[in-house]
């Protein structure tokens, strides 16, 4: 039985096109917000990340019907995010120019209250650190811790087997701790 917000995704090949645009439609409510926040994390600017993500469900779009269901639809839509931005960050547009939010102001907007403050610097210190990490590192915590994704997930997403995701993730928290306590953030 189909719960509500749940799509099911067998037999796409013979899916006619209209039911592709319910579907597609369905996977960017579902999905939009956090593929937009992984792209983020790679691209640290809010509209390349929009326009990634656009480029995801284009893809996701024109390619719906070769899913074979192995993983999880969310899972392949990871992959794809992070492919693409992966991609993104090779191209030499993006080696040639520097998008207008990556620039360093001198006027930071100023917040409302302390606590607000407080808790942007501190999850911006953290997110900094986090961004020391090799790849291969920072991936699996933003899959795992950010995302909330399961090892099985993370794995999917990454093409790794859950021993190779567990033993990442104990190693990035090895690296990441002694980066933390130089910094002055908590680490608990």
């Amino acid at each position: 039985m189909k719960s509500k917000g749940e799509v099911y995704y067998q037999d796409l090949n013979n899916t006619h096109a209209d039911d592709l645009d319910l579907i597609l439609n369905e996977l960017m409510e579902q999905h939009g917000t956090e593929l937009t926040r992984l792209a983020f994390t790679y691209t640290k600017n809010a509209e390349t990340a929009k326009d990634i993500v656009q480029n995801v469900f284009i893809k996701c779009y024109k390619n719906l019907h070769t899913f074979k269901g192995n993983a999880t639809i969310k899972t392949w839509l990871y992959s794809i995010t992070i492919n693409q931005c992966k991609d993104y960050l090779r191209s030499s547009y993006f080696r040639r120019v520097v998008p207008i939010g990556m620039r360093h102001t001198d006027n930071p907007k100023s917040s409302s209250t302390e606590k607000i403050v407080l808790q942007n610097n501190t999850k911006q210190q953290v997110d900094e650190c986090i961004n020391k990490l090799s790849a291969k590192y920072k991936d699996v915590i933003y899959l795992y811790y950010v995302q909330e994704l399961s090892l099985k997930e993370t794995g999917a997403i990454l093409g790794l087997s859950i021993d190779t995701v567990k033993t990442r993730l104990r190693r990035a928290k090895e690296k990441l701790k002694p980066i933390l306590q130089k910094e002055d953030v908590f680490y608990d």
